[in-house]
């Protein structure tokens, strides 16, 4: 019974010190993959600030300029988060990712069908003349 009880602490120990050197080893990736998502960080909100400008010179709505500006920093973030797990050499999560994105947005889509159609009918609306 004490045999049992000192071969599962060792085998503990054993499964700790190896995440700790997964750890030590990984940390370079890890620092990388935080820097990439802090400047994607701050450049989706300059590129936010940027497209709301450019838009709002073309666009008289406001909401409209809006939109755009937050889809172009989502977009931009995405990118960051696809550019991080990338340097952490998480390939098989980044596919499992995109897979996962791809299949919620087709059951989104279908759910809210109507609901859609008449969110980018007003967008639509927005950008016509009166």
């Amino acid at each position: 019974m004490n045999d049992k009880i000192q071969a599962s602490f060792i085998d503990i120990y054993d499964k700790i010190e190896g995440w700790v050197t997964a750890l030590i080893e990984n940390l370079p990736n890890i620092i990388v993959a935080i820097i990439v998502m802090v400047v994607s960080y701050y450049a989706a909100r300059f590129v936010n600030k940027w497209v709301v400008k450019l838009a709002s010179k073309r666009i008289p709505q406001d909401s409209i300029s809006n939109l755009i500006g937050r889809i172009s920093a989502t977009a931009v973030v995405l990118l960051g988060l696809f550019l991080a797990l990338g340097a952490m050499d998480l390939s098989k999560t980044l596919n499992t990712l995109l897979a996962g994105a791809g299949i919620s947005g087709l059951v989104i889509g279908l759910a809210l069908q109507g609901t859609l159609s008449n969110l980018l009918s007003g967008v639509v609306l927005s950008f016509r003349k009166k």
